[in-house]
């Protein structure tokens, strides 16, 4: 969670979640709670905010192989 909502803030920039939700649809209360780590996001959530905002949020950490 807290990868995602770093990740989340850096793709944001230096807009605010006003302007996220006027230009992106996505309400600003619940924008909120998901950088503050008080809610998951959906998976079709994280998927709109990557596309609007042209980033990976879920990081490449997972995608790694552990093997030698």
């Amino acid at each position: 969670m807290q990868a995602l909502t770093k990740r989340l803030k850096a793709a944001m920039g230096g807009r605010t979640l006003r302007e996220i939700e006027a230009l992106y649809g996505i309400n600003k209360s619940s924008l909120n709670k998901i950088l503050r780590g008080e809610i998951w996001p959906s998976t079709p959530t994280i998927i709109r905010l990557e596309r609007m905002l042209d980033t990976d949020l879920w990081g490449d950490e997972h995608r790694k192989s552990r093997l030698p």
